[in-house]
């Protein structure tokens, strides 16, 4: 879900920014730079969208559900879900300024 949440807010800002509907795409990445925002995130921000891009792949797909569920450990999930709620914050920040 955080993977969710993270793209739902880069498409908020890209429809902020460019005035247009964001593009049909799952790639957080993409969508920052054409939202004009990737190269105004930190490294540690980029690093996140890189390491979590994967995550949104292996929940979607039921044959990687069980492998995502034994690969995370408790500590994992909560630095995700914290990374997440600083990045959501540094966006609506972005939006409200």
């Amino acid at each position: 879900m955080c993977n969710q949440t993270m793209e739902k807010m880069l498409k908020a800002y890209y429809v902020f920014n460019n005035k247009k509907t964001s593009p049909y795409t799952h790639n957080m990445r993409r969508l920052a730079t054409e939202a004009n925002l990737y190269k105004g995130l930190s490294e540690e921000q980029k690093d996140f969208i890189d390491d979590i891009i994967p995550f949104y792949i292996e929940r979607r797909y039921p044959e990687y559900k069980q492998m995502l569920y034994d690969t995370l450990k408790r500590a994992e999930c909560e630095k995700i879900i914290k990374e997440t709620e600083e990045f959501v914050k540094w966006i609506k920040n972005k939006l409200e300024n």
